[in-house]
């Protein structure tokens, strides 16, 4: 039988297996941000081991909080920088080149299909969608990381979903949990859609980004329970979110002709204000699929 990409990942980067069920991994990437690493810096530091295992493998951003917002964060910052020069780790960001770790490093190839990597954040496993094992580690994984270049794993197991039939022609609404489900910014951005392709005039892109950017607050009564707490279902229930910490970054409006021609547009935000006015802050990408049959509604899918 065959193996999954995870189980070919874990054959070909396998160091050792100190007990059934436990593998340690040999890492092709241990990634870093200023937010968990200067703990696992700082105590390296106080056990005598202050050292990488290859300055070449491990990649460095100040990401979270860019640029500080006290001197608590730009104590992290500079743990982080005086480290990576320290080290001589090259691929170190910065404020002024930083982004989005998570962005960041898929963007400069540093995360590949069959590669592995750690990082002291829950949010690595997204690095899967190139075909790369990675994961969210604590301090002392990632301390290990950074001294060996190993990291210790239970292989994943694998689960078979098979899915049959498809979906209809129609408009359908997805938030951070099923297709469909009826929570008010679902539901209302689900009939404005509907309406915006029912118009006799033309719509046009700025429409599209118009819905996304409703941040009408649902009445008590129509909010869900989804365990947050009151105050949170109220900040999170519009289509745009806003809040003094949490809030919409982007809005992104993907249109697909059935032509196969594509038109991707993304929007970023900053406190709910465009980054540089509308057109500033707006970017476009534009390629081509393989064609499709129209459904007969229209030429055009909007999502």
């Amino acid at each position: 039988m065959g193996q999954t990409t995870a189980e070919k990942i874990f054959t070909a980067h396998l160091r050792d297996e100190p007990f059934p069920g436990t593998k340690v991994l040999d890492l092709d990437r241990v990634l870093c941000h200023e937010i968990t690493t200067p703990v696992a810096i700082a105590d390296l530091e106080w056990r005598g081991k202050d050292r990488v295992f290859d300055s070449n493998r491990i990649k460095a951003v100040i990401d979270h909080v860019t640029p500080s917002k006290d001197s608590k964060t730009a104590l992290q910052a500079k743990i982080l920088r005086d480290w990576a020069r320290r080290h001589a780790i090259k691929d170190f960001f910065d404020v002024g080149r930083n982004g989005v770790c998570h962005a960041l490093f898929p963007e400069k190839g540093y995360i590949r299909p069959g590669f592995t990597a750690i990082m002291g954040d829950s949010h690595t496993c997204t690095h899967g969608a190139f075909g790369a094992f990675a994961a969210g580690v604590g301090t002392t994984d990632l301390e290990v990381g950074i001294l060996k270049g190993v990291c210790a794993f239970r292989e994943p197991k694998t689960i078979r979903i098979n899915l049959s039939g498809k979906l209809q022609p129609g408009v359908y609404g997805l938030s951070n949990h099923l297709i469909d489900t009826e929570w008010p910014k679902v539901s209302q951005g689900k009939n404005r859609l509907k309406d915006l392709l029912n118009r006799k005039d033309a719509w046009d892109t700025e429409d599209l980004f118009a819905l996304l950017a409703d941040r009408a607050v649902a009445p008590d009564r129509e909010l869900p329970d989804t365990g947050v707490g009151l105050e949170w279902e109220r900040t999170l229930s519009p289509l745009f979110i806003t809040s003094p910490n949490y809030g919409t970054r982007s809005s992104t409006v993907l249109l697909i002709e059935t032509s196969g021609e594509v038109t991707l547009l993304e929007r970023s935000f900053v406190a709910g204000t465009p980054v540089g006015g509308a057109a500033e802050a707006t970017r476009s990408e534009h390629f081509t699929i393989s064609p499709f049959s129209s459904t007969g509604a229209s030429d055009r899918a909007a999502l």
